[in-house]
């Protein structure tokens, strides 16, 4: 099989001229299907192409088949770039997302980066010291506590051994500081607070991921696809002079060509591109699911690799080991006992007559307070799309609390086992493509609650740990353990 390999690989070298000429021309191709696609779509009222998955729909018919087809004729041999950030790296890049206070336990299992968010730096004018407690540095500068916590535990984690990724502040980070991102001013404020805190925690970072996941309204708020690709390109941009051998990417929530089509012009500026990607637990892909299983993984980072030509970190990656689809009768109770409604159609009748007093009254019960911010919070632009959101893929996993039937990979159920079971498969098959260059697991612990919607029995965000809430082993962490052991 590796004669084959070394073989296919050597063919597929030699028409790569070829094939460039070929990925121009499907590319030129793809952007004007693309328009022609959102100028169809746009004839139809019921597509509300502001929503985020209908914007994902053009890019993705336009640009995913060639490269998809094509992915098996592409040299999947590691470049000289990708030999040279792995070595930047240091090797395989063997992680996990927010250990938090718990970083000490994970070198002993094998995991040597942790992935961190970096607060914003600077004080706010006008807001008040003990809202936002600030420091004072012996040379004068003053920055938040938080800012300064967060450096100190950058040092305290490479003292003990650890690199780690560090994901600078999201757009409305900036932007709750008074940095609007979309205007000239607050861009160039962007691109100065960047640069301090590259320059401030050089010594301390293993590589930098700008921003996350734009694209995703929860953390693009309350920009627009175009203007957070701005965001990304003005800070690689900023970066790219000054960073030296640390490798600086951004990352995506799976494909989204939306995004990933309009970052290609800033390629030179990218080391490496972080795929998200939850295959089973935040997507379901039906009939391809259950025939391919485990298999989609690689077709998805053979797309990427062929896409976008860059190294692959796999920057954020799990299993929930809970969650199931309910019953129709277990929605209708759900829906009586904890919102007040008789069925699912009177609720959305309510949202649509008066969103506002829907929201309020949601608001009013403690037990969906924090329901009613999700809703808020995802249609805060325009309250008349609360209706059409609460039947969406993005809102109903929380409404319910429960994950779709589809979303589960054959073999693999959402218990601690089928959790173990998935990461000993995963892990190994993600490292034999060579040019992804590293894998961050999410997450190191269980969360009490769902940080989206706040409630604690929605499985969508709790069950992602190695470890359970309270720091007791899962069946997952062996199972990582072991898997990372063998990788380099």
């Amino acid at each position: 099989m590796n004669i084959f390999l070394v073989v296919w690989n050597f063919l597929c070298g030699l028409w790569a001229p070829l094939l460039c000429l070929l990925d121009k021309g499907a590319d030129f191709a793809g952007k004007g299907f693309s328009w022609l696609l959102v100028a169809i779509m746009g004839l139809f009222p019921s597509v509300d192409l502001n929503r985020q998955d209908f914007k994902q729909i053009p890019d993705s018919i336009a640009f995913a088949p060639w490269y998809a087809i094509s992915a098996f004729f592409r040299d999947q041999r590691a470049t000289a770039e990708v030999k040279r950030v792995k070595e930047n790296l240091g090797g395989f890049a063997r992680g996990v997302n927010h250990a938090y206070d718990d970083y000490g336990r994970l070198l002993e299992n094998n995991i040597e980066w942790d992935r961190k968010d970096c607060p914003t730096p600077f004080p706010v004018p006008d807001r008040p010291e003990e809202e936002d407690p600030l420091i004072t540095r012996a040379d004068g500068t003053v920055v938040k506590a938080r800012y300064e916590d967060y450096k100190q535990d950058l040092i305290a984690r490479q003292a003990a051994g650890l690199k780690t990724m560090v994901i600078t502040p999201l757009p409305r980070h900036f932007v709750s500081d008074g940095i609007d991102p979309r205007t000239p001013e607050g861009e160039a404020m962007v691109v100065e607070t960047i640069k301090f805190i590259f320059n401030d925690l050089k010594p301390y970072i293993g590589a930098v991921q700008i921003s996350n996941e734009i694209g995703v309204p929860n953390f693009q708020r309350p920009l627009t696809n175009e203007e957070g690709v701005r965001f990304l390109a003005v800070q690689l941009k900023a970066l790219h002079p000054i960073k030296g051998n640390i490798p600086v990417g951004y990352n995506t929530a799976g494909p989204q060509f939306d995004i990933n089509s309009k970052m290609k012009p800033y390629l030179k500026y990218v080391d490496f591109y972080g795929m998200d990607i939850y295959l089973g637990c935040h997507i379901g892909l039906g009939s391809v699911n259950f025939i391919m299983g485990m298999y989609v993984f690689d077709i998805i980072t053979m797309l990427m690799w062929g896409y976008l030509g860059k190294p692959i970190i796999v920057t954020e990656f799990g299993y929930l080991s809970a969650g199931v689809p309910k019953t129709q009768a277990e929605k209708d109770a759900m829906l009586r006992d904890r919102y007040g409604y008789e069925s699912e159609a009177a609720m959305i009748a309510a949202a649509k007559a008066d969103p506002e007093a829907f929201l309020v009254r949601m608001a009013a019960d403690p037990e969906t307070e924090s329901m009613a911010n999700f809703i808020r919070r995802f249609n805060e632009a325009d309250l008349s799309r609360v209706s059409g959101f609460l039947t969406s893929l993005e809102c109903v996993t929380h409404l319910y609390c429960e994950l779709p039937a589809d979303y589960v990979i054959p073999g693999f159920p959402h218990t601690p086992q089928g959790e173990a079971n998935f990461y000993k498969d995963i892990l190994p098959r993600f490292a034999k493509h060579q040019y992804v260059l590293g894998t961050f697991i999410y997450n190191w612990k269980d969360s009490t609650s769902c940080y989206l919607c706040g409630q604690h029995d929605c499985p969508s965000e709790t069950g992602w740990g190695l470890v359970d809430w309270e720091g007791n082993p899962k069946p997952a962490l062996a199972a990582v353990r072991e898997a990372y052991g063998k990788i380099k």
